[in-house]
């Protein structure tokens, strides 16, 4: 989470959040003094906006939930040296992070009703209208991968269809990968 007076910025894991940060605090934006703790990059800086009870205003960037698992599994291999297949990992249990999070949380889990979202896909520009600066001409934390559509088998896209069913319905993505 990153804020200013105007917005409270809530972080999903694997959506792009680095990257807006980054640019977000050269323009102002801040942290919360948790930010200094040992736990904050895993844990508090993916807290879901029910966390942050003294914030309002919630923006969010949210992803296509193939696209986002494809990022979350070359994110773990290449950060924890993950061995296992795409289709092992998908289908196996995920950690959770504090209790707050894991893996396999969805993404309208991370948000309130009120929070306003923007789609990765479609809608960064709009983002950056809101907050007043641009960020997507950089690309900070991102995993060099093939296109996620090639990673996915009718049993994986199944299952990640059945894990992220309230995001799909809730974003209005579409089952087709």
């Amino acid at each position: 989470m990153i804020y200013t007076n105007n917005w409270t910025f809530i972080h999903i894991p694997k959506n792009g959040g680095t990257n807006f940060r980054f640019h977000a605090l050269k323009h102002g934006a801040q942290e919360p003094l948790e930010s200094n703790s040992d736990t904050w990059r895993t844990t508090w800086q993916h807290a879901p906006a029910s966390y942050w009870t003294n914030r309002n205003n919630f923006i969010a960037i949210v992803r296509n939930p193939y696209s986002r698992m494809v990022s979350i599994y070359e994110h773990v291999r290449k950060v924890w040296n993950i061995k296992a297949t795409f289709e092992e990992y998908v289908t196996s249990p995920k950690p959770v992070f504090e209790g707050l999070w894991g893996w396999n949380t969805n993404q309208v889990d991370f948000i309130t009703k009120d929070t306003k979202v923007y789609k990765l896909e479609t809608e960064l520009s709009d983002l950056e209208k809101y907050v007043g600066f641009e960020f997507t001409h950089t690309c900070y934390n991102s995993t060099n991968h093939s296109n996620y559509t090639e990673y996915y088998t009718k049993n994986t896209q199944d299952y990640v269809r059945w894990m992220y069913e309230r995001d799909f319905e809730t974003f209005n993505y579409g089952e087709k990968i």
